[in-house]
């Protein structure tokens, strides 16, 4: 009494069920095997690991997508099915393709380019068109960028590759900030750089090296601009941002008690007055004069 068996086509046995079940215990063993390493890898992580995080994401997800594959490609062995015997079904599969999956397939070449090059890892902050935020996630098809407000955008991983994207995490996690600020016609310029530094200095946050810079930018409308320059040790966009307001107010402060004003847009008016023989009159108007 052994498994039932399916018949080929000459009558002999083919595939009994427990090839069946063979085959879909490979599949199912190297997707759970495959999830499981992927976890493994990004166990033990802690908060400030984010580097280490994408690198090991990355590596996960190729050993994922590898292990299924593999799964598969044994599950079908086992089933009697080689994938040189499925031509018949790859050559329509390849016109379905080129007529109707462009998109899913760019989307997939993508993934793939990402998982090898890593131009962008989990956790790394990115800026792609309008959209800022923090990596959470890169599948074989698109990428998962939370924002500052909460908000998780996928964004397909053609984009990642064809447009341009600033990634504020590659390489050196330094940055610059810049505050821009205008004061008064007529101010000590010397003494605005100087006490520029010196709110840069007062604040901890920044770094030493490369040391804060102040450039006199133009001569606007109504106020001399300038710029400071300094540099952070995250690119993270909401300290940047909190850094940056306490510029604005440390900044603030500093010029009121220095007496640097910072100037306001004016418009001056000015009226003349034209002599009565020169202004142009209407008939009416000439016709009383020459009646007077």
């Amino acid at each position: 009494t052994g498994f039932p068996v399916l018949e080929g086509q000459d009558g002999r046995p083919d595939t009994d069920l427990r090839d069946l079940f063979r085959g879909a215990i490979l599949f199912v063993f190297g997707l759970v095997c495959g999830g499981l390493f992927r976890d493994l890898l990004l166990t033990g992580l802690r908060p400030g690991d984010e580097q280490k995080q994408g690198a090991r994401y990355a590596r996960g997800t190729l050993v994922f997508y590898a292990l299924v594959g593999l799964g598969f490609v044994l599950g079908l062995r086992a089933w009697g099915i080689y994938l040189g015997e499925l031509g018949w079904l790859l050559a329509p599969a390849g016109v379905a393709i080129g007529f109707g999956m462009t998109e899913i397939l760019s989307n997939f070449v993508s993934g793939l380019i990402l998982f090898v090059e890593r131009p962008v890892k989990v956790g790394d902050i990115v800026t792609v068109g309008d959209i800022q935020g923090d990596v959470r996630g890169i599948s074989i098809r698109s990428t998962v960028v939370r924002t500052r407000d909460g908000i998780s955008i996928i964004i397909p991983n053609r984009k990642m590759v064809e447009e341009n994207v600033i990634n504020w995490s590659h390489g050196d996690a330094k940055t610059r900030l810049r505050a821009s600020v205008g004061v008064a016609y007529g101010s000590d310029v010397a003494l605005v750089k100087k006490v520029l530094l010196d709110v840069a200095k007062r604040d901890q946050r920044l770094l030493e090296r490369p040391r804060a810079e102040v450039a006199f930018r133009a001569f606007g409308e109504s106020e001399l601009s300038f710029e400071l320059l300094v540099w952070l040790a995250t690119p993270d966009m909401t300290a940047r941002r909190r850094i940056l307001s306490d510029l604005n107010s440390a900044i603030d402060a500093a010029f009121a008690r220095t007496g640097i004003q910072i100037p306001f847009p004016q418009r001056d008016l000015h009226i003349r007055t034209t002599p009565r023989d020169h202004r142009r009159q209407n008939p009416a108007d000439e016709a009383e004069d020459n009646e007077a």
